[in-house]
Order: C-alpha cells, then structure tokens, then sequence
C-alpha cells in the first residue's frame, strides 16, 4: 500500500470514528432508562437496577408526572427485591410512599412478593398529600371565611397540624389526632387567644407521627396574611357649652321687682305724714301700698334667680337629642364598614420534609 494510499484509509476511518453516534459514551437519562426498563423485562435485575438509578440521578425525572415517577421508583424496588437486597427495597418503598403517598401499586404489572412488601412499607410510613388553593388569594373576615386544605394518607396514623410563624413559633394548633380516610383542615386566621394574626409570612405545617409518636415527616404549607386596615368614621363631637342656652335665670331682675314694690308700697303709706303733719294716714293709702308691695314680691316670685327657663331647656334637650341621633347613625355606619373582609391569605406551594424514620 502507498503511503496515500495509507492516509487516504486512516483519514476514512478518522471520520467513520467521528462520525460514529456518541450515545455509547455519553447516553441521556431517558436512554438510560430505557435501557434499564428493558433490562428488567429481560430478568437483568442487576443491570436493571443499576441503569435505572443511574438514570434518576441524572435527572430523568425532569418532565415525569408524580404518577410515573412512582413506576419507575417501583421497578427499581422489584429490582432489589429479586436481586435479594431487602432493605434496598425497603428504602426505595418509603421514598415512593413519602413522596406520593396516595399511590396505589399496579398489581397487573408486580408479582406478589413485591405488591405485599409495598402494602407493608406503606403502613409503616406514615405521609399525607395535601390539597390546598395553590397560589390563590382568599379575602374574608376572621369567622365568616377560613383557609380550607385536605390531608390525605398513606395509612391512618396521627396528625399534628400547627400554624407557624417564620421563626418556627407556634401560633395555633389547628388539630391534633388520628386520620383515617382524610382529613379538612381550617384556618380562619386567628390565634390560640382566638385574636387575629398580625400582617406576615405563616406556615401550615401538618406533621405526621409514626407509632412511637415522634414526627417523621412533614408538610410545609406557606400562607402569606395581610390583615386589612378599615377606615372607619370618627364619632361626632358633642355640642359646645357656648351653643346652649342658660336654663335658669340669673339674679338681679327679681330682686329689683321685689326693691320697687316694696319701696313704693312705703312711699304711699308714709310720705304723706312726712310732707304734712296734719295729713293722717288712711285705709286706702296702706291697702295701695300693700297692694304695690305684694305687686314687687310677685314679680320677684315670678323672677327669682335660679328658676327654669322652659324654652331654653326645651332647645338644649333638642339639641343633645340631635348629637344622640348622629353619634348612632355614625356608629351604624362603621359597624357596617367593620364587617368588609379584614384578611387576605396568598397560599403558596406546599413542600415535603423529610425528619427521619
């Protein structure tokens, strides 16, 4: 062979090599996958398992809906399982339960010896799925609306459901007990003093307890409350004392009445004695002057100090009457502005954390 003609062969099979398919050595996680399906199929339960771990560490769970991801984790437990790792089966059981609790294994597709160990790792790993209003705004006022979410279990077991603040302080125990098929959980935004919560960042945290009673895992629900402030209307003002008009007369007019009649009730019984000694008093001159002189007490009864004035106190009462009339249309009026919704909750995404167990 010439020496071209020997390049001329190492530049082809140059190329064949460059133009050869690199998925040998670099292979995506859903070719990965496959392989390890097919691996499973074909009772590599070694190679299964290892492809198939393989393939979820590098992310082929990327676009997978819970449900899938649940059969993929599923193969990869039947796969340990028939390779004769039991706690490898156990381990990868109670991932799927804790991440999908209301999963049901397909016992068309796994043989018993899998479906009962799964039935066995479900009961033993307490989780729930929580439905809530995700990323919802809900208004209303603190006894007429609450924060409405579901639990729902892998198995009954007990619940503690707490609302929390940022700092992890315990602001109310929403329940404490059993569930069973499912569970409502409220929040209608008050404390355990049964006051309402101040503007901030809370979290719904439903915590569920293995047999021992210690909490093993926990959903994190995050609630973002803002607490409206109502403008109501300021009380009207009492009346000033400078508007009323004095209800008893003041001292000065009756006792002048009462000066002159007495005064004149004298002049008529005694100045004539006084110009003229030969005038001598007379019946009739002491019956005017006692007539003049109970006239001046009259008047004085009539105008004491201190009596009532009817017509100044008939105008004050009508115009405490009037301020009493606007005091309770105002109240009416902020009683019904108090009543709008007086809380506004912004539901987050709920998260999963694992405690142990």
């Amino acid at each position: 062979m010439t020496r071209a003609a020997a390049l001329g062969a190492a530049l082809v099979l140059m190329l064949a090599c460059a133009s050869r398919p690199t998925a040998a050595f670099a292979q995506t996680p859903a070719e990965l996958l496959a392989q390890g399906l097919r691996a499973y199929d074909e009772l590599d339960f070694d190679a299964a398992a290892s492809l198939i771990r393989t393939a979820v560490g590098a992310g082929a769970f990327a676009t997978m809906p819970p449900q899938r991801q649940a059969e993929i984790l599923t193969y990869l437990g039947a796969a340990e399982r028939f390779r004769g790792n039991v706690d490898s089966t156990f381990s990868v059981f109670r991932s799927i339960v804790a991440r999908h609790p209301l999963y049901q294994i397909d016992e068309l597709i796994f043989p018993p010896e899998v479906t009962s160990l799964f039935t066995v790792v479900r009961r033993r790993t307490p989780a729930i799925e929580l439905r809530a209003p995700q990323q919802q705004r809900l208004e209303f006022e603190p006894g007429q609306g609450r924060l409405v979410a579901w639990a729902y279990p892998s198995a009954t077991h007990d619940l503690l459901v707490q609302v929390m603040t940022g700092d992890g302080r315990t602001v109310r125990t929403v329940y404490a007990g059993p569930i069973g098929d499912s569970l409502e959980i409220r929040w209608d935004g008050r404390d355990s003093s049964g006051s309402v919560v101040a503007s901030g960042a809370y979290t719904l945290a439903v915590q569920s307890r293995g047999a021992s009673g210690r909490v093993e895992r926990m959903v994190q629900l995050p609630v973002d409350v803002e607490r409206l402030t109502v403008d109501t209307l300021a009380p009207p003002l009492p009346p000033a004392a400078s508007v009323f008009l004095p209800e008893r007369r003041e001292g000065g007019p009756g006792f002048e009445a009462l000066l002159g009649g007495v005064l004149a009730g004298a002049a008529v019984a005694v100045v004539p004695s006084v110009i003229s000694s030969d005038a001598k008093p007379s019946g009739v001159r002491f019956a005017v002057g006692t007539a003049l002189s109970l006239g001046g007490v009259a008047a004085f009864l009539q105008r004491r100090p201190g009596a009532l004035l009817a017509e100044n106190v008939a105008f004050n009462d009508s115009l405490r009457a009037a301020w009493r009339d606007s005091v309770e249309v105002v109240t009416t009026l902020n009683q019904g502005l108090q009543r709008a919704p007086a809380l506004i909750m912004r539901i987050g995404t709920a998260t999963r954390v694992e405690l142990g167990g």
